[in-house]
């Protein structure tokens, strides 16, 4: 495990400092306290307006935070998730003190105006257009299922956002959301590479420490239930391949984190072509199938407050009903509940995941987000790097008690539809 160090400068910025003296790069990311779940009404998408505004320049003719350290030879990109904005860097350790003090700018309120806004907005609305317009499985299931699973705004809102709403934007509503969100107190600095702690302590203390600290506003707690099963249907024109998906909810990590551990140790159980989803399909005699199995709508457990979500998928035939795909979906659940479960298979799911895990985790980018995020939503920088040890410690048991819990669940159903006549809508 990589170990941090962690210090809270003066302003509540927190700051890891991973020490790997033999990697050839350094790795920066900042995490912000602020996403999907946090946009006020009548502004969805906001935090992933927010997440574009900061990359803007920050003196007349300047060029943007991407270009700026392109320039210096590294990368740079950025993400918006439910709970959280990510931004990350991967640089040349000479380049390492440079590309802190060029990050500070992010927590200061960026200098948007009505044009300047107008044009982001165009951008995302472009984004939008291709990576869900464009793709006949576009932000499936992320995008289309909290609908169908949450009540509350906040949980079931399309987080990519209204295009109407981000139209609707004010410079002056971009200056209020910098200033509650965008702040030190709000946010975890991490920096992984072979540059020693205490010069990469004295970098940040000059560039990051004289910003105002601002509010950690506390964060509401989220938790709301339907009740009874739920099912929606979206249309895409020209589709010639439904999906469908059920959402299901997971115990909190915070509370139960040992049975929230199992039920992530059951998806990899549930997932893969030789899971026990693929396998029920199989079985059902389901054709053109392709079935997932993954805690959180992006794919990965551990990266959301709670309320989280279990979530199982398949693409099938168009002549198949979407009704009768999840209901499949949902008998893999009861039939792993009712003593399907074998060691030896537990062993082997459970080994792939930590394996393709700690691969992933290889990556220093990787590698140094996952500690910052785990401060930021978790306060255990460690927690997401110490997954694929975690996962191999849970026992059958607590997995079988994982299915039995996520079968006695009435789920909840989205399904994906295209307009040829053979496709039956549940």
């Amino acid at each position: 495990m990589t170990a941090a160090l962690r210090t809270v400068l003066g302003n509540g910025l927190r700051l890891l400092v991973a020490h790997e003296p033999e990697l050839p790069v350094a790795a920066v990311s900042l995490h912000v306290g602020v996403g999907y779940r946090d946009e006020p009404v009548g502004r969805s998408g906001f935090a992933h307006l927010f997440e574009h505004l900061v990359f803007a320049p920050r003196a007349a003719g300047g060029v943007d935070h991407i270009q700026a350290v392109q320039a210096l030879g590294g990368s740079a990109n950025a993400h918006t998730r439910p709970d959280h904005t990510c931004f990350y860097e991967t640089v040349p350790p000479a380049e390492l003190g440079a590309v802190l003090a060029l990050g500070a700018d992010r927590l200061r309120p960026p200098e948007v105006d009505g044009p300047y806004l107008r044009r982001e907005v165009g951008i995302i609305e472009r984004e939008i257009a291709l990576t869900i317009g464009g793709r006949p499985h576009g932000g499936f299931p992320w995008q289309v299922l909290p609908p169908a699973v949450y009540r509350d705004f906040a949980n079931a809102h399309d987080g990519y956002g209204s295009t109407a709403d981000l139209a609707a934007a004010t410079p002056e509503e971009c200056r209020a959301f910098a200033a509650r969100h965008y702040v030190p107190a709000n946010a975890v600095l991490t920096v992984l590479g072979p540059v020693p702690p205490e010069q990469v302590l004295d970098v940040v203390r000059e560039a990051w420490e004289p910003i105002p600290a601002g509010v950690a506003h506390p964060r509401p707690a989220l938790d709301d239930t339907l009740t009874g099963s739920t099912s929606h249907t979206v249309r895409r024109p020209g589709l010639d391949q439904p999906a469908v998906a059920l959402g299901l909810r997971l115990p909190d990590a915070a509370v139960a984190r040992a049975e929230h551990l199992a039920h992530v140790a059951l998806v990899a159980l549930l997932d893969g072509p030789d899971g026990l989803l693929a396998q029920a399909l199989r079985r059902a005699g389901v054709r053109g199938v392709g079935s997932r199995a993954h805690c959180g709508l992006f794919g990965s457990p551990l990266q959301a407050r709670h309320p989280d979500t279990v979530v199982l998928s398949a693409r099938h035939g168009p002549d198949q009903s979407g009704a009768a795909v999840a209901a499949v979906l949902h008998g893999a659940l009861v039939g792993a509940s009712t003593g399907r479960l074998r060691p030896a298979a537990l062993r082997a799911a459970v080994a792939r995941v930590a394996t393709a895990t700690a691969v992933h985790l290889d990556q220093p980018a990787v590698r140094c987000a996952s500690l910052g995020l785990g401060e930021l939503l978790h306060r255990e920088p460690g927690l997401l790097v110490e997954l694929p040890r975690l996962l191999t410690a849970v026992p059958l048991d607590a997995v079988v008690a994982a299915s039995e819990e996520l079968a006695a669940q009435q789920p909840h159903r989205v399904e994906l539809v295209g307009d040829l006549p053979a496709v039956r809508a549940s």
